[in-house]
């Protein structure tokens, strides 16, 4: 569980990265 948290923060946070890039 540990593991897939982790991972999904990491692909989230990129994500979030892309998204504010795009949104704006």
């Amino acid at each position: 569980d540990k593991i897939v948290e982790a991972h999904t923060y990491l692909q989230m946070r990129q994500s979030v990265g892309k998204v504010v890039v795009t949104v704006p």
